[in-house]
């Protein structure tokens, strides 16, 4: 029988570091095709797609929207502008107060979107496709190791009470 591998946190970081550069070359040809791409989903970029995959759940504040996908609020606020010219987003008086504005995924925004993450799954089905079983069922249970640790450092970078720095 096989001794269990008991790998430590600096040889995963190393394999992860060493997986980078793989994944970044994924991901800039990826976005290079885009640029080319004739349908709507194929223009959307990956921050486009995570702004509006953080709308998905309701309408949210430009600081809400900062804090779902890690940037600046000046930087939402653009990418927002830009989701609403392009008929993905639109902005809504945020309850009573007509001062405070929040945004919201359209229905044409809800399409691309499905769109646009169905390509991505299906991109990547083909990618592991040619994996054994047992390197998928490995693979998967990384994913959802990495995915654990990923929310766990996000939850200990939250100040208490719930809200982000500004």
């Amino acid at each position: 029988m096989a001794t269990p591998r008991t790998d430590t946190p600096q040889e995963v970081a190393a394999a992860l570091g060493a997986l980078y550069p793989a994944l970044l070359r994924l991901l800039l040809g990826r976005l290079e095709r885009r640029r080319n791409a004739d349908t709507p989903e194929g223009r959307l970029s990956p921050e486009q797609q995570l702004t509006l995959m953080t709308l998905r759940d309701g309408p949210l504040g430009v600081s809400e929207v900062a804090r779902g996908t890690g940037v600046a609020v000046s930087t939402a606020t653009r990418m927002l502008q830009g989701l609403t010219r392009m008929g993905l987003t639109e902005p809504e008086t945020a309850g009573g107060d007509r001062r405070r504005r929040n945004t919201r995924i359209t229905a044409q925004g809800t399409r691309i979107l499905d769109a646009s993450l169905a390509l991505r799954d299906a991109r990547f089905a083909a990618l592991i496709a040619p994996l054994s079983d047992r390197d998928r069922t490995a693979l998967l249970e990384g994913v959802l190791a990495l995915t654990t640790a990923l929310s766990l450092a996000e939850e200990a970078d939250r100040p208490a009470g719930g809200c982000a720095p500004r």
